[in-house]
């Protein structure tokens, strides 16, 4: 099973924007009760509900689920063959 975050990053999210599970319900139209539920444990059972939420936090729904950042620093290595010549290029985004 996944190592689902969703409850505690839930919480500390509500907290650091000083809203509570009721403002959520109200401002994503999903029901208290579904996100009393999240908050208490259980697995989500709409992806589309917790992507709302998500969006609504400002967060993706890696960072919601699993408290996993999004990679911003991709890298992309390049071989170039000439003759019997092997070069390397790799770039970097920063």
């Amino acid at each position: 099973m996944l190592d689902m975050k969703i409850s505690s990053n839930l919480k500390e999210y509500l907290k650091r924007e000083g809203l509570s599970i009721n403002d959520l319900s109200r401002k994503v139209s999903i029901p208290v009760s579904t996100l009393h539920g999240w908050v208490n444990g259980a697995a989500p059972k709409s992806l589309s509900e917790v992507k709302k939420v998500a969006e609504f936090l400002n967060l993706t729904m890696d960072e919601l689920c699993f408290n996993e950042k999004p990679n911003n620093h991709k890298k992309t290595n390049i071989k170039i063959i000439i003759g019997d010549e092997e070069f390397e290029i790799v770039l970097k985004r920063s």
